[in-house]
């Protein structure tokens, strides 16, 4: 067997472990929607079970692992304190066979607070594949009514990322079923605003609050191809 015929039986194996390897996801796939879809009434049934005890998800989230500790600061303990349910869901998932199951539906329940106002935060994080396969989670701003800017734990950064949000959403293009970005975001004011309040917080020193995760985006840039985003990150 000559070199040249050796590489190509060599390519030829790895292109088919390729294509394997797109197989078993599929099957896992397949699994997790399956598994997700009989778990929802059990789901259900817990939730309603963990209502009856007081303070379990204040209890749950004071003594959350190092992984997600790490993300609270010292201020966040009134918001913390104040949830009284909490729920994630894959929200797509229609049937057995039918919804995206990587996409994730946090919702939070609070009690009456000095905070906010708000009695309920939903935040949802959409799973868009890619060509090449690495799929990315993308979201929207969740804004939350403070009671006085003094109240406000993310210094009016959360804020200022729904007004360049909003801002965004107001100068696109619906055309064919794509989405057109009629001015690029690092135009608008509102993007200069969120970046100074970026830097503002940043050169305080002060520890990042967890109500930050609200104004999460991930991949928002959108292009005119089928209002799927590229991989352009958020602040």
């Amino acid at each position: 067997m000559s070199g040249q015929v050796a590489d190509e039986k060599i390519q030829e194996a790895f292109s088919a472990l390729g294509e394997l390897e797109k197989s078993f996801a599929d099957v896992e796939l397949n699994y997790l929607r399956r598994k997700e879809f009989d778990l929802k009434p059990l789901y259900a049934k817990r939730s309603a079970a963990l209502q009856k005890i007081p303070d379990f998800w204040p209890t749950v989230f004071l003594n959350a692992p190092e992984d997600i500790e790490q993300h609270y600061s010292p201020q966040d303990l009134e918001f913390l304190g104040a949830i009284t349910s909490f729920s994630v869901e894959r929200y797509q998932i229609k049937s057995h066979d039918s919804g995206e199951p990587r996409s994730l539906r946090f919702t939070f329940e609070f009690a009456a607070n000095d905070l906010f106002s708000d009695t309920k935060l939903v935040k949802e994080f959409e799973y868009v594949s890619s060509p090449d396969g690495a799929g990315s989670l993308i979201s929207t701003p969740v804004p939350i009514k403070w009671k006085s800017k003094k109240k406000d734990l993310t210094d009016g950064v959360l804020d200022a990322a729904v007004d360049l949000y909003r801002a965004e959403q107001s100068m696109t293009l619906k055309k064919s079923g794509k989405t057109i970005a009629m001015v690029d975001r690092e135009g608008l004011w509102q993007h200069e605003k969120l970046r100074e309040k970026l830097e503002k917080l940043d050169e305080s020193g002060e520890e990042p609050s967890f109500t930050l995760w609200f104004a999460f985006r991930g991949a928002v840039a959108r292009g005119p191809q089928d209002d799927e985003p590229n991989q352009e990150a958020s602040h």
